[in-house]
């Protein structure tokens, strides 16, 4: 019988398959962008090529997660009938927002670049080389690509996160992730499954605790589910431990309670979870 851990896992997998397929789509358009002439226009229309391909492969984010929700429902022995809703990609206005954000990251480092030149001496040529240069061309479409990337993804992600909220047969959600991560990710994966609401969810992270290159997704927790941590989960835990003992967490931190049931054998619980008004 296939385990709760192998469906998340070839989940994430498929998910992340489904973002390299963008990245080259993407990549695709990000030349022709290059060989069009610089202005206005080019800028516009490369930003509705941004959000097609965000809203594209963001639906099929989403229907992934959904399919992932439903199967792992049933597997956790939950046959009763729920209609997982599938979350829509972002808003133009968001897409549209990050994209000009990493635009501008690409036109300092330009400025940076140029001013640079200058200052060793260079001429306005020099300069404009600098601002030409094949790396900084290169930074500039991976940050784009990887902004673009996190926004499709985030219909998957929302997807899961919305059906572990208002499906009773679930508890909440944990955040997991597959190799290494950042230490912020890790932070909030060691916490195992205590995200029981969007507030939780909120409180604990300070906002959209997904960034560019992540790789964390949300991982549904059935009732009579036990919950074990990842190997790499249970290190991160044990590292925190040794390295905060006698300390007391920040107050701006706002951790939660450990999630009862964590250790190994016994159920999961849900704690922290808020009663929905």
């Amino acid at each position: 019988m296939t385990s709760l851990r192998a469906l998340a896992l070839v989940h994430r997998r498929r998910q992340a398959a489904l973002l390299r397929v963008m990245r080259s789509e993407f990549e695709s358009g990000w030349r022709r962008y290059e060989a069009a002439p610089a202005g206005p226009e080019t800028e516009q229309a490369w930003t509705a090529v941004v959000a097609r391909l965000v809203r594209k492969y963001g639906s099929a984010s989403a229907t992934l997660a959904a399919d992932y929700y439903d199967q792992a429902r049933r597997t956790a022995g939950h046959h009763g009938p729920f209609t997982v809703p599938v979350a829509e990609p972002p808003p133009l206005e968001q897409i549209t927002a990050s994209h000009r954000w990493s635009a501008n990251q690409t036109r300092k480092a330009a400025d940076r670049a140029a001013a640079k030149a200058l200052a060793d001496g260079g001429t306005e040529t020099d300069a404009q080389q600098a601002r030409d240069d094949t790396a900084l061309r290169r930074q500039a479409r991976d940050r784009e690509a990887a902004s673009a990337q996190r926004l499709a993804a985030l219909p998957g992600r929302r997807t899961i996160e919305r059906a572990a909220r208002q499906d009773s047969a679930a508890l909440g959600w944990a955040r997991v992730t597959e190799g290494p991560c950042c230490s912020f990710c890790a932070v909030l994966i060691i916490r195992g499954p205590v995200y029981a609401d969007q507030h939780t969810a909120e409180t604990t992270t300070g906002g959209d605790p997904y960034h560019d290159r992540c790789d964390c997704h949300a991982e549904p927790v059935f009732r009579g589910q036990t919950w074990e941590p990842t190997p790499e989960a249970a290190e991160w835990e044990a590292l925190y431990n040794s390295s905060t003992r006698g300390a007391s967490p920040p107050s701006s931190r706002r951790c939660p309670a450990r999630p009862a049931g964590r250790r190994s054998g016994r159920p999961a619980a849900a704690p922290g979870r808020r009663t929905r008004r």
